[in-house]
């Protein structure tokens, strides 16, 4: 089930599907640096209350972002 990285909750992890359409190249190409890869596990490790930034890890780094950003990747919940 496709979703976005902020309806997950603390500890979930999914597969990054793809980016929002809307999200700007620039952003985009940065977040791939950061090894925000479609294919590739992400798991949310902690979300701040009021809408701020959540945490998640992928590929054994630790990355916290913005809710606003989170909102534009797309992901792919794995199911237990």
């Amino acid at each position: 089930m496709n979703q976005t990285l902020t309806n997950l909750s603390s500890g979930q992890k999914a597969t990054i599907a793809d980016f929002a359409q809307t999200l700007p190249i620039n952003v985009k190409q940065r977040l791939q640096d950061l090894g925000l890869l479609p294919n590739r596990q992400i798991q949310l490790i902690r979300r701040t209350p009021f809408g701020g930034p959540i945490s998640v890890v992928v590929g054994g780094l630790v990355l916290a972002l913005d809710h606003q950003l989170a909102k534009q990747i797309v992901v792919l919940v794995q199911t237990v």
